[in-house]
């Protein structure tokens, strides 16, 4: 025996509004979303205009910088381990002072965040 399911009809009592900006003003809008956590200009401005909480990321370019800089510096080292011919000593070395730096990389991102 099969069993037929039930179609159920779904009503919506949506109302919409619809806001126009100037090119300017869109663009502005468009930073504002990019900047946050919504995925959508509709879901950002949902939330802006009921109170909900928005989540903004504050970028700070010292930082971006400093991180563009390791990432150059970590591909640099990689290649010179990978195109380099080295001893066992001499690849251990290189390790160990990728290793140091990726440390030190890192007080220095954790100092520049505390302040």
């Amino acid at each position: 025996m099969i069993m037929k399911k039930e179609k159920t009809k779904y009503t919506y009592n949506y109302k919409a509004v619809h806001i126009y900006y100037s090119p300017e003003e869109r663009l502005e809008l468009q930073k504002r979303v990019d900047n946050s956590t919504c995925r959508t200009i509709n879901d950002y401005v949902r939330k802006a205009t009921l109170g909900k909480p928005l989540v903004q990321y504050t970028r700070n370019k010292s930082i971006d910088n400093v991180v563009d800089e390791c990432i150059a510096l970590r591909k640099e080292m990689e290649a010179i381990r990978e195109k380099t011919p080295l001893d066992s000593l001499g690849i251990a070395r290189l390790l160990v002072l990728q290793e140091k730096i990726y440390h030190l990389i890192n007080q220095l991102i954790d100092n520049v965040r505390k302040n």
